[in-house]
């Protein structure tokens, strides 16, 4: 995944990081988001490079 499609996912999780919640619902979907998109491009990088994604690295990379 090129680095501006990477700095480009990072501000916009940062975006959603900063936006004020109304309630723990709106939190928890947030957080969500957040780590949907960013499983999804460490994912690509590793399909990018050809290579398989150990297991729990996703999910210790994006929390």
């Amino acid at each position: 995944m090129p680095v501006a499609v990477l700095l480009s996912l990072a501000g916009s999780a940062l975006l959603l990081a900063s936006l004020p919640t109304r309630a723990e619902g709106l939190s928890n979907m947030r957080d969500q988001l957040i780590l949907h998109y960013c499983t999804l491009a460490v994912n690509a990088d590793f399909t990018k490079a050809g290579k398989t994604v150990p297991a729990g690295l996703a999910k210790d990379t994006c929390t």
